[in-house]
């Protein structure tokens, strides 16, 4: 289990730089598509994490927030970042429609 949550953290980078991208470029379909896959990747990729780490018995004493706290802050941000780029985008198409 461990090994599927670190090839998905890959998964998440790759993702991200490709929103960044598709960002830049103005790829709507691109950016609508890779805003819900990062955040539905990083929902499962967390919840996995902390599943791994209660089953392992970390974190250690007074290491919690760097061991459990700021891995479970990082996903929160993609998830905030993709969730965000998706509403900003569907937003904008429903004011160019009316």
């Amino acid at each position: 289990m461990l090994e599927l949550t670190i090839l998905l953290c890959g998964v998440i980078v790759f993702l991200f730089l490709v929103l960044l991208l598709s960002i830049l470029l103005k790829w709507n379909k691109a950016r609508l598509i890779t805003g819900i896959l990062m955040s539905i990747t990083s929902i499962i990729t967390m919840i996995l994490f902390i599943d791994i780490q209660i089953s392992n018995g970390n974190p250690d004493a007074g290491m919690e927030f760097v061991q459990f706290y700021f891995p479970i802050l990082v996903f929160l941000g993609f998830t905030t970042v993709g969730i965000f780029s998706t509403v900003k985008l569907a937003k904008g198409n429903i004011n160019d429609v009316a």
